[in-house]
């Protein structure tokens, strides 16, 4: 087990100061957080498990729900990546997961350059 990567300490602290409604517990949960396992994909990007330890288990999120996280500029990704914040049963961060947008995320680490911002979508009307 180890400790949190820059980026994800980062996405935390995004998550943090944008989900007001989560922010106590989210704060609670992340400052103990221990990463257990980083599945780098084939480009497609990464699965962080995360361990919350017992001591949390009063600061617990919506269970079985999930947190849309920031979207990650970088001059590494064409497109960008998008966050999502997955909570188990029992309230607790289980893992994220990063995607990248255009399947370019690198394969063994995270991109080190970067910028997070709160994801925007244009929608086209084809009618």
């Amino acid at each position: 087990m180890e400790g949190l990567q820059q980026i994800e300490v980062s996405i935390f602290n995004w998550l943090i100061q944008n989900c007001s409604e989560y922010a106590f517990e989210l704060k609670k949960q992340l400052s103990l957080a221990v990463v257990t396992e980083r599945e780098f994909t084939n480009g497609g990007g990464v699965f962080v498990s995360i361990a919350i330890p017992v001591e949390c288990k009063n600061n617990i999120l919506k269970k079985n729900d999930y947190l849309e996280g920031p979207l990650i500029k970088s001059s590494q990704l064409d497109s960008g990546a998008l966050v999502t914040v997955n909570i188990s049963k029992d309230g607790l961060v289980e893992h994220f997961e990063i995607f990248s947008l255009a399947g370019d995320y690198p394969k063994s680490q995270h991109v080190v350059n970067y910028e997070l911002s709160l994801p925007t979508f244009q929608t086209v009307d084809i009618r």
